[in-house]
Protein backbone atom coordinates (compact mmCIF):
# COMPACT_ATOMS: atom_id res chain seq x y z
CA UNK A 1 0.00 0.00 0.00
CA UNK A 2 2.61 2.44 0.84
CA UNK A 3 4.79 1.69 -2.93
CA UNK A 4 1.05 2.87 -4.12
CA UNK A 5 1.26 6.23 -2.75
CA UNK A 6 4.88 6.95 -3.20
CA UNK A 7 4.13 6.26 -7.09
CA UNK A 8 0.65 8.07 -6.74
CA UNK A 9 3.08 10.65 -5.31
CA UNK A 10 5.43 10.70 -7.96
CA UNK A 11 3.09 10.55 -10.69
CA UNK A 12 1.42 13.84 -9.68
CA UNK A 13 4.63 15.85 -8.74
CA UNK A 14 5.77 14.59 -12.24
CA UNK A 15 2.33 15.89 -13.65
CA UNK A 16 2.82 19.27 -12.00
CA UNK A 17 6.56 19.90 -13.24
CA UNK A 18 5.80 19.02 -17.02
CA UNK A 19 2.45 21.31 -16.50
CA UNK A 20 4.83 24.06 -15.87
CA UNK A 21 7.33 23.26 -18.44
CA UNK A 22 5.37 22.33 -21.12
CA UNK A 23 3.98 25.49 -23.39
CA UNK A 24 0.56 25.91 -25.04
CA UNK A 25 -0.70 28.32 -27.49
CA UNK A 26 -4.16 30.05 -26.49
CA UNK A 27 -6.24 31.84 -29.04
CA UNK A 28 -8.58 34.18 -28.95
CA UNK A 29 -11.59 32.87 -28.21
CA UNK A 30 -14.66 33.77 -30.17
CA UNK A 31 -16.94 35.32 -28.13
CA UNK A 32 -14.13 37.83 -27.18
CA UNK A 33 -15.31 41.34 -27.56
CA UNK A 34 -14.83 43.28 -31.32
CA UNK A 35 -15.58 46.30 -32.67
CA UNK A 36 -16.51 46.35 -36.38
CA UNK A 37 -16.22 48.96 -38.54
CA UNK A 38 -18.72 48.73 -41.62
CA UNK A 39 -17.56 51.46 -43.72
CA UNK A 40 -14.15 50.37 -44.00
CA UNK A 41 -14.95 46.72 -43.04
CA UNK A 42 -12.61 46.23 -40.74
CA UNK A 43 -12.76 45.08 -36.72
CA UNK A 44 -11.07 46.60 -33.77
CA UNK A 45 -10.12 44.87 -30.35
CA UNK A 46 -11.43 47.69 -27.08
CA UNK A 47 -7.78 48.02 -26.07
CA UNK A 48 -6.91 49.62 -29.64
CA UNK A 49 -10.35 51.39 -29.76
CA UNK A 50 -8.96 55.09 -28.48
CA UNK A 51 -6.16 55.10 -31.41
CA UNK A 52 -8.10 53.14 -34.08
CA UNK A 53 -9.35 55.15 -37.16
CA UNK A 54 -12.94 54.24 -37.33
CA UNK A 55 -15.80 56.05 -38.80
CA UNK A 56 -19.44 56.42 -36.97
CA UNK A 57 -20.55 53.31 -38.94
CA UNK A 58 -20.10 50.61 -35.95
CA UNK A 59 -20.82 47.30 -34.29
CA UNK A 60 -20.03 45.78 -30.95
CA UNK A 61 -19.92 41.76 -31.51
CA UNK A 62 -17.53 39.00 -31.41
CA UNK A 63 -14.46 38.01 -32.83
CA UNK A 64 -15.89 35.09 -34.50
CA UNK A 65 -18.96 37.43 -36.58
CA UNK A 66 -15.42 39.45 -37.55
CA UNK A 67 -14.48 36.40 -38.82
CA UNK A 68 -17.16 35.06 -40.48
CA UNK A 69 -17.89 38.71 -42.14
CA UNK A 70 -14.17 38.73 -43.59
CA UNK A 71 -13.17 41.73 -42.15
CA UNK A 72 -9.83 42.44 -41.65
CA UNK A 73 -8.10 43.64 -38.23
CA UNK A 74 -7.76 47.75 -38.39
CA UNK A 75 -4.09 47.78 -36.79
CA UNK A 76 -1.35 45.98 -35.86
CA UNK A 77 -2.34 46.82 -32.15
CA UNK A 78 -5.72 44.42 -32.93
CA UNK A 79 -3.51 41.73 -34.81
CA UNK A 80 -1.55 41.56 -31.67
CA UNK A 81 -4.21 41.89 -28.63
CA UNK A 82 -5.75 38.94 -31.06
CA UNK A 83 -2.94 36.59 -31.36
CA UNK A 84 -2.03 33.45 -29.59
CA UNK A 85 0.09 33.38 -26.85
CA UNK A 86 2.38 30.85 -25.61
CA UNK A 87 1.73 30.13 -22.02
CA UNK A 88 2.49 26.97 -20.08
CA UNK A 89 0.05 24.38 -19.37
CA UNK A 90 -0.57 24.93 -16.31
CA UNK A 91 -1.44 28.53 -16.79
CA UNK A 92 -3.73 27.37 -19.14
CA UNK A 93 -5.83 24.95 -17.58
CA UNK A 94 -5.89 28.11 -14.43
CA UNK A 95 -7.32 30.36 -16.84
CA UNK A 96 -9.62 27.67 -18.70
CA UNK A 97 -10.97 26.83 -15.07
CA UNK A 98 -11.77 30.62 -14.63
CA UNK A 99 -8.95 30.60 -11.44
CA UNK A 100 -7.23 33.43 -13.89
CA UNK A 101 -8.09 35.85 -16.25
CA UNK A 102 -7.21 35.41 -19.50
CA UNK A 103 -5.90 38.35 -21.77
CA UNK A 104 -9.25 38.61 -23.67
CA UNK A 105 -11.72 39.00 -20.58
CA UNK A 106 -13.73 41.76 -20.39
CA UNK A 107 -12.82 44.31 -17.68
Amino acid sequence: MQKIIVIFIAAVMVLAAVGFVVPVQLSAPPDARIVLDHTNETYVAPACFNDADVTNNLTETTYAEAKRVEYTPESVCTEHELTAQEVPLFMALLQWLGLVSHPWEES
